[in-house]
C-alpha cells in the first residue's frame, strides 16, 4: 500500500504515539523471510516499487513500525482480473522454510480498501459474519491458512469482482506513476510465517510478527483496461516555461484576499518555485460555493487556448483541513505526507486560454476559521484548501516532478482558500491584493505556500496596527467527547492581535480533567509529531483527557492558551 493511504497514516500516529508513552516496537531480530516473486506470479499487469513508501528518510515509512527490511509494491491489474501470487518463505540464512505453516493477510488492519473480490468472497467495507460495519483498528479483512510446499513456496489466487464503473481509472505504466493518492480500489496483501485466526483475537497474536519478519507488502490496484504491454517512455521532455495566473475579476465566492508576504525569505532561499510565482489567501464564508478562474499564457504573454492543463486540490506537503466537494460532488482529499497530491483534476482551458473551477464547501460555523483582525491580517487557521494550476497533465505528484518539477519551470499563483464564519473585526484595510502579511507558515519538507513579491527581493513582512502581542478573547475549545477510532477538531477561538501573526496547534495527553489554561496544566504531556487541526484518538491514549494549545506570534510576541480537557477516552 502506500504511505498516502488511511491506514499509513493512522498507523503513523498509532506508532508514534505508543513510542512517547513506552510502548514503542521494539525491532527484534528477523525471524523469516517472505519475499513475492513477480516473475513467477501470474495474472497482473505490472508492478513497481512504491519508492515514497520505501524511503526510510520518509517520516511516514513502514520502516517505523515493520522491519528495516520491509518492502511495498503497487501491482497493477484489470479489475474482474485473477491474479496468482506466489512468495518464497525463507529463515534468515536464506534457506527455505519447507511444509510450514503460513497466514496470508488480506486488507490488513488499519487499510480502508473498497475493491471486492469473488474469491474469496470478500467485501473490505463489511465485517464477518453479520454484514456490520467493519472496524479496521480491530481486526484484519480476512486471514488465509496455508502452508508452503517442499521448497518453501506458497500460492494463492485471488479473483477481483469491482465493476467498471468502481474500478480505478488506468495510469500510465511509465516506471514513475504511482496511484492517484485517492486510490481506494485496491486490495493489499501480507503473508506472515505462523498460523493466526480470524479476528480481534487473530490480529492481536499476528501484530508482533510485523517487528520480527522481513516481508513485502503488495498492494494490488484494480484498473479499468489494465493488460500487460510495453512500458510507455517516462518523460525526459521538460514543459514549457507558460504563465498561469489568477483572475480575480472573473472568481467569485471570495469576500476578500492578501497577499502572503511572510514566507517570501523561505520560498526564495529553498527554491522551491520560480522568482515569479505568488501567493494568495483567499478568504470566503463557509458552507458557500467559490469558482476560481485562471488565465493562461505562453512565456511571451499569448494565451494559450484550447490547451490541457492540471488542476492540483491540496498539492503535496499543504496543510489544509477544509472540507469541500468538487464539480462531481466527490470530496476533496487532503493532502498527504510522503509527497502526494490531495486531488488532480484534468480540465482544458478555452478560446481565450481561460479556465475555471467551482467548489462546494461543506464546514460549518463550528468548523470554520474565526476571521482575522482585519483584511490585511493573515488566516487564523488552517480550514483552507490549496490550489495550484500547471500546463500539461500529471496524474499525480511524482509525474509531475519526475527528473524535473514543474513547479520549478512554470510561473503560478498559488491559491490558498480560507472558509471563515465571517467579516473581519475591523472592516478597514484593502480588499484584494494587499500587501499584508503574514499566513500559517509551512512546515516540513518541501514548502509550497508562500508569498513572492519580486519587485523587491528585500521586501520584509510588513507590521500593521499597535505591534502588541496576540491577545487571546475567546479560549480555543475541543468537543467534549473522544472516542477510540473517532477523530477529534481544535476550535482556536477569538483573537486580537496586529502584525504578521501566525497559529500553532500542539496536543497532549493529560492524566486529568481540568478547564482552560494559559500554562501546560499539570500531568499533561505533548504528544510528538502530532499537530493541526485534528487528530486521530488511537488505542494508546485510553484512560487519558485530551487537550490542545494553540499558540498566536507575531513579531511583537506569542501567546499561548491550551483548551479544556476533553473527556476521558474510552
Amino acid at each position: 500500500m502506500k504511505t498516502v493511504s488511511k491506514w499509513a497514516n493512522m498507523a503513523a500516529v498509532v506508532a508514534l504515539l505508543a513510542s512517547f508513552i513506552g510502548l514503542a516496537p521494539a525491532h527484534a531480530a528477523s525471524t523469516a523471510v517472505v519475499r513475492w516473486v513477480p516473475t513467477e506470479s501470474t495474472g497482473y499487469a505490472w508492478w513497481l516499487d512504491n519508492k515514497l513508501a520505501n524511503d526510510p528518510n520518509n517520516f511516514n515509512n513502514f520502516q517505523v513500525y515493520y522491519t528495516p527490511k520491509v518492502k511495498l509494491y503497487d501491482v497493477i491489474a484489470a479489475n474482474g482480473a485473477t491474479v496468482n501470487f506466489k512468495w518464497l518463505v525463507t529463515d534468515i540464512s536464506g534457506s527455505p522454510l519447507k511444509n510450514t505453516p503460513v497466514t496470508l493477510v488480506i486488507n490488513p488492519a488499519y487499510t480502508y480498501p473498497t475493491a471486492t473480490q469473488s474469491s474469496p468472497l470478500l467485501n473490505p467495507r463489511k465485517n464477518f459474519p453479520g454484514d456490520t460495519d467493519r472496524d479496521p483498528a480491530k481486526a484484519d479483512n480476512a486471514n488465509i491458512n496455508l502452508t508452503t510446499d517442499a521448497n518453501g513456496y506458497v500460492t494463492y489466487s485471488i479473483t477481483n469482482s469491482t465493476s467498471d464503473a468502481d474500478s480505478e481509472p488506468l495510469m500510465s505504466d511509465d516506471g514513475v506513476t504511482l496511484p492517484p493518492a485517492g486510490s481506494t480500489t485496491f486490495t493489499q496483501l501480507q503473508l506472515y510465517v505462523g498460523t493466526f485466526t480470524q479476528g480481534v483475537a487473530g490480529y492481536e497474536a499476528r501484530k508482533p510478527s510485523q517487528l520480527t519478519q522481513d516481508i513485502d507488502i503488495l498492494e494490488i490496484h484494480w484498473q479499468l483496461g489494465a493488460v500487460k504491454g510495453a512500458k510507455v517512455a517516462a518523460a525526459t521532455d521538460t514543459p514549457p516555461a507558460n504563465v498561469i495566473r489568477w483572475n480575480e475579476k472573473a472568481s467569485t465566492g471570495v469576500l476578500w484576499n492578501t497577499t502572503n508576504k511572510a514566507a517570501l525569505q523561505s520560498i526564495l532561499k529553498g527554491d522551491y518555485f520560480t522568482p515569479k510565482v505568488n501567493f494568495f489567501d483567499l478568504f470566503a464564508k463557509f458552507g458557500t460555493a467559490v469558482k476560481l478562474s485562471w488565465h493562461v499564457t505562453d512565456p511571451k504573454g499569448k494565451a494559450l487556448a484550447n490547451t490541457p492543463v492540471t488542476l492540483i486540490l491540496n498539492p503535496a506537503y499543504s496543510g489544509g483541513t477544509a472540507n469541500v466537494t468538487d464539480m462531481n460532488s466527490k470530496p476533496v482529499l487532503l493532502a498527504y505526507s510522503g509527497a502526494q497530491d490531495g486531488v488532480n483534476i484534468p480540465l482544458t482551458t478555452d478560446a481565450n486560454g481561460d479556465v475555471t473551477y467551482t467548489l462546494q464547501n461543506n464546514d460549518t460555523a463550528a468548523s470554520a476559521e474565526a476571521p482575522p483582525f482585519d483584511k490585511s491580517s493573515p488566516p487564523t487557521g488552517s480550514v483552507y484548501l490549496q490550489a495550484l494550476l500547471y500546463t500539461g497533465t500529471y496524474a499525480n505528484y511524482a509525474a509531475r516532478t519526475p527528473s524535473w518539477s514543474v513547479q520549478k519551470i512554470q510561473d503560478v499563483d498559488i491559491l490558498e482558500v480560507h472558509y471563515v464564519t465571517g467579516l473581519p473585526v475591523a472592516t478597514t484595510g484593502t480588499t484584494g491584493g494587499t500587501t499584508g502579511g503574514g499566513g500559517i507558515q509551512p512546515t516540513g519538507g518541501v514548502a509550497p505556500t508562500g508569498p513572492i513579491d519580486t519587485s523587491d527581493k528585500n521586501d520584509a513582512p510588513v507590521v500593521f496596527g499597535d505591534n502588541k502581542a496576540p491577545k487571546n478573547v475567546t479560549a480555543p475549545s475541543l468537543s467534549k467527547t473522544a472516542k477510540i477510532g473517532s477523530e477529534i477538531s481544535v476550535s482556536l477561538g477569538k483573537w486580537s492581535y496586529s502584525g504578521n501573526a501566525s497559529a500553532t496547534i500542539a496536543w497532549y495527553r493529560c492524566k486529568s480533567a481540568g478547564a482552560a489554561a494559559t500554562k501546560t496544566p499539570s500531568g499533561c504531556v505533548k504528544l510528538p509529531v502530532v499537530s493541526g487541526s485534528k487528530i486521530s484518538v488511537v488505542s494508546v491514549l485510553k484512560g487519558y483527557y485530551l487537550r490542545a494549545s494553540v499558540t498566536q506570534k507575531n513579531p511583537a510576541g506569542s501567546t499561548t492558551v491550551f483548551t479544556a480537557a476533553s473527556s476521558q477516552v474510552k
